[in-house]
């Protein structure tokens, strides 16, 4: 396998690992659940959200293989605007995976609390790490991951570094993290993922490869 197959493989490994990680652990509880529905809750989903904790971890990380074997070289050159543009895109890329990771630990901090310290589960403590489980992965997440889809959108429109569609659904991916309100963020990054990462495997040689060359 070369770097490029190897970088389609990591782009959709992350987004099947964000998928799967949204639907490992239940639903939690509404915001105005009681303080027993709370407990219940941790007590039935801790191991599921330590797994999930691990799963976004691990996307993270694929996410950032994905960015540098695949994306990086096709957005760089021997241009310092496509290098500047391409180093932008890779800080993104790894502040990304550094927001799955932080919402990860956070959602999982009270139940592998009470897993592996056996801490007495706190409603209040479990209802508010859960909410900055998902303000993290809405907003601290939506937003690196739109900077990197803008950064191939604006390449892509630059220097042909991308098919057009590439670019249009990079387009529509930004608006996407922008509307952080929602959980359509979410969906939209794994599509984003497998659609890069097709291009990424069907792409031949990058500019940038062949300007040096």
């Amino acid at each position: 396998m070369n770097a490029r197959t190897w970088a389609a493989a990591f782009g959709i490994i992350a987004a099947l690992l964000l998928v799967v990680a949204f639907f490992v652990p239940g639903e939690p509880p509404d915001g105005d659940a009681s303080a027993n529905e709370w407990v219940d809750y941790i007590e039935d989903y801790e191991t599921q959200v330590l797994i999930r904790a691990y799963l976004l971890i691990a996307a993270g990380l694929a996410f950032v293989a994905f960015y540098y074997l695949g994306v990086e070289p096709r957005l760089s050159g021997p241009d310092t605007t496509d290098r500047a543009m391409a180093h932008l895109g890779g800080a993104a890329a790894v502040l990304t995976a550094g927001a799955l990771a932080f919402t990860g630990l956070i959602g999982a901090a009270v139940g592998a609390a009470h897993l592996f310290g056996d801490v007495p589960i706190d409603a209040r403590t479990a209802a508010l790490f859960d909410n900055l489980f998902y303000g993290g992965l809405l907003v601290g997440t939506a937003v690196p991951a739109g900077v990197v889809m803008l950064v191939v959108a604006i390449q892509s429109g630059r220097r042909k570094a991308f098919p057009v569609w590439v670019l249009v659904a990079s387009l529509v991916g930004v608006l996407g993290m922008a509307a952080a309100l929602v959980f359509l963020p979410f969906v939209l990054l794994p599509i984003w993922l497998i659609a890069v990462g097709i291009a990424v495997a069907m792409g031949g040689e990058s500019k940038s490869s062949t300007t040096a060359a």
